[in-house]
């Protein structure tokens, strides 16, 4: 494991990225995950196994630590760079129940259900502005393994929201040692009374409420820690 610089060159805008932020440790998992479903054939998979909960281990790939009590991956946020200002973007959908109908009886659409729910699910309509910004590329430090890292973000082909509607795609992504990954796999949320934080003249922590490790989306995981603010 030595210290590394991750680079995503990006080559569209990122959707809705200052809402939370994102962490390398939770994209590796996610690219991971990918990897393993293709691998073993579906998430129920062979054996019962579950490549989403398997790609919880990153230990191949990254070193963690143990803090307070707490065990977190040496791997930083995702920064951008950002080129632009932040501007809105509208978008729309709108489906038509005739043309679905239309879409079942030509098994087009697999669905035997003889209503469509325009409020809520797959056929929902709506009209939303989604919060874009321009950036030339994310920057990430990790404490891990450069050839095992590389083959797995070499797979990343987009980052952050709404990458199916184009956003956040990857051009490239280079994987280099750096010796200041030492220091700046640290900013990411640190379990509560954290020490070895201290000394870095270029952050300082605030108390939060946050997730520590992959999977970030689950709020029930969330607990106290320290989040870094840039300086």
């Amino acid at each position: 494991m030595q210290p590394l610089h991750i680079r995503f060159d990006l080559v569209s805008p990122l959707a809705a990225f200052d809402k939370r932020p994102s962490y390398l440790d939770g994209l590796l998992s996610g690219a991971l995950g990918e990897k393993l479903v293709a691998e073993i054939g579906g998430d129920d998979g062979s054996a019962g196994r579950d490549p989403f909960q398997e790609a919880l281990d990153l230990s191949k790939f990254i070193a963690d630590v143990e803090i307070g009590g707490e065990r977190v991956w040496k791997a930083s946020r995702l920064f951008p760079s950002w080129t632009g200002p932040l501007h809105w973007w509208t978008m729309t959908r709108k489906t038509d129940p005739l043309v679905y109908k239309q879409g079942q009886e030509s098994g087009l659409v697999k669905s035997n259900r003889a209503s469509v729910d325009l409020n809520s699910g797959q056929e929902r309509n709506y009209f939303w502005y989604l919060p874009i910004r321009e950036a030339s590329h994310l920057d990430a430090w990790c404490v891990g393994d450069r050839d095992a890292i590389l083959s797995l973000v070499s797979s990343v082909r987009s980052v952050g929201k709404y990458r199916k509607n184009g956003f956040g795609l990857v051009s490239q992504v280079r994987v280099t040692p750096d010796p200041d990954a030492d220091i700046k796999w640290r900013w990411r949320p640190l379990p509560d009374g954290a020490d070895e934080c201290e000394g870095d003249p270029d952050v300082t922590y605030v108390p939060s409420f946050e997730t520590l490790r992959p999977p970030y989306w689950d709020a029930l995981a969330r607990k106290k820690c320290r989040i870094p603010l840039l300086l």
